[in-house]
Order: C-alpha cells, then structure tokens, then sequence
C-alpha cells in the first residue's frame, strides 16, 4: 500500500475520486482485450 498512498491512492481520494477510478479500470481492461489478439500464444 506505500506505492499507492505515494501514488495519491488514499481512503479519502477513493471515496472523492471514484469516477476517474472507474474510467481507469476500464482503460485497463480495454488494453488488456486489445492485447489478447495480438499475443494469442502467450495467453495460451
């Protein structure tokens, strides 16, 4: 959790900043799908 809190991930911000934590989980997941047919053998 130190890497998170120097990142600014806190109690606070979470419960203030939820929206822009949901548009990054969703950023990660598009890249990840975006990746998967690219590399079909490493996933495998």
């Amino acid at each position: 959790m130190n890497l998170l809190t120097q990142w600014g991930f806190t109690s606070d911000s979470w419960k203030g900043q939820r929206g822009e934590y949901w548009v990054l989980a969703q950023f990660i997941l598009l890249l990840g799908f975006a990746l998967v047919p690219v590399y079909p053998q490493g996933l495998a």
